[in-house]
């Protein structure tokens, strides 16, 4: 987990999101949730790996304990 959440439980934009799903991939992750001020980032993850991952686009803090606990965890559509 990497990034930072505001007091009212908003979820923050990161940096290196292309090295943190490789480093997320390559640790044997298959679902990582991330920004969703970071979704113009996606494309830089190569694409052979954003294949395999399950990718969430979160804004709230919330948002994370309802996909890991509250849903089949179907991910959001992401180009």
């Amino acid at each position: 987990m990497t990034g930072e959440i505001t007091l009212l439980g908003n979820v923050l934009a990161i940096g290196g999101l292309k090295e943190k799903a490789i480093a997320a991939y390559r640790s044997g992750l298959k679902i990582i949730f991330i920004p969703q001020k970071n979704e113009r980032d996606i494309k830089e993850i190569p694409k052979e790996i954003r294949k395999e991952l399950k990718i969430f686009l979160i804004s709230r803090y919330e948002e994370i304990g309802e996909k890991l606990f509250f849903s089949k965890l179907n991910p959001l559509p992401v180009i």
